[in-house]
Formats: C-alpha cells, structure tokens, sequence
C-alpha cells in the first residue's frame, strides 16, 4: 500500500529564515530513508511562502532543497489536517513533512515529520495500523517491514491473527512488546522479560497476559516462536 508525505506549508510559516533553511535540509535528507512506495507530494501553496525566494539567493547551500521541493509531485488541494488526508486518500498511509508544527492542529502527533526519529515513528504508526486491522493474507509481507531483523514462525502468526480477533486490544500490547525485544532482549523494559535458563540458545520471553508468552531466540536475526501461551 502506498504512502504520502505532504509537505506541509502552514508549518513552513512564521519561523526565520535560518530555521527554514535548516528544517528543510533535514526533510530533504528523509527521502534517502524513504522506499519505493513512499512518495512526497506538494501543493503550490508552498512556493508562496516569503522565505522561499530567498533560497535562490543562496543557491550553492540550497540547490538541493530547491531540487527536494520540485521533485515532490504536485495535488491540486491544499491537505492540512488527518481529516483531509482521510478524504483524499483513505486507504493509504499519510505523514506530513515540516519544520515548525508548533501553531498547527488537526494532525495526529506521530503524523507529523520533522526527523528521522518522527519518520519512522510515522511508519510505523501506519503499519501496525495495518497488522492490526489489514488483510490477513498482507500479515507477513506487513510483519517483515514493520520488523525487518525478525522471523516470524507460522505458529507465531497465527498466533497473531488469533489476537487480532479475540484480544480486545491485546495486539496493541503485543506490538509494543515486539518492539521493546532489541532494547531488553532477556532483561528489563516491557513484560517482565524472562531469559529461559533451560535451553541452550539465547531465548526468552515477555508477558503478554497472566498466562501468555512472547518467546523468542533473540540475535541479529531474531526469531518469533510463539506469541500465545506459555513456554
């Protein structure tokens, strides 16, 4: 499914020209992130701002932030706000580049990108939307881009899927223990993580309810054995 990035031209306005020149720069080193089916849109309502004639004046620092706004393809509305994205795009993920967000409302916090660190909280927000209330046949095409060092075994995705209908928003949690194992592998952090003593790889676990386990083998490619039940 595709993604949108609009940049966003309210939160390009009321800051100096420093900061414009700065924040830009960053949106424009984003795209090196950005795979195929992310793609940067724009309306024209971006060339009106008055700081932007002034990068042509700086053009041997600016040339490529003039070449990052042309390259963003062009809509003919201005999409401000989640609820306008919604309606223009309501099946496709949507973030919103920008500099400044202070004086904007109407979007969602993990929509708004201004960094790496909010980019990829921006995808992820739209994939574990997806894990949780896509197709169940897109489950491991949309596990191994939400979480690109780990397997998922068959049993750990049915288990999945068995969540997703009859957890009442236990896969809410589940996703945030899949997230915490890096961090705390065998110790600390989310669900009491366990390491197993009784076996000879590095497994462990984390409480997913008074009865259920994540286990996992946790190393540069870290397995999902099971997400339901006890080890």
């Amino acid at each position: 499914m595709d993604s949108y990035y609009f940049l966003h031209t309210r939160s390009l306005c009321n800051i100096d020209y420093s900061a414009y020149k700065a924040g830009l720069t960053v949106l424009n080193s984003l795209t090196l992130e950005m795979i195929d089916n992310e793609k940067r849109l724009k309306n024209e309502a971006v060339y009106q701002n008055q700081l932007y004639p002034q990068l042509f004046s700086d053009y041997a620092e600016t040339g490529a932030i003039i070449q990052f706004i042309e390259q963003c393809t062009n809509v003919d509305t201005v999409i401000d706000t989640d609820a306008e994205f919604e309606r223009k795009y309501p099946q496709s993920n949507a973030g919103f580049l920008g500099v400044n967000f202070a004086n904007v409302t109407g979007i969602a916090a993990k929509r708004k990108v201004t960094n790496t660190a909010s980019f990829l909280v921006c995808r992820n927000y739209f994939l574990d939307n997806l894990i949780k209330h896509g197709k169940d046949k897109d489950l491991p095409s949309l596990l191994q881009s939400r979480f690109p060092k780990f397997s998922f075994s068959i049993d750990a995705q049915k288990d999945l899927l068995w969540w997703k209908y009859n957890g009442n928003g236990i896969l809410d949690s589940l996703i945030e223990l899949l997230g915490d194992i890096p961090a705390h592998p065998f110790t600390g952090g989310l669900g009491k993580t366990e390491a197993l003593s009784n076996t000879k790889t590095p497994v462990a676990s984390k409480r997913i309810t008074q009865e259920d386990r994540l286990t996992y083998t946790f190393g540069e490619m870290t397995t999902i054995h099971r997400c339901k039940d006890h080890y």
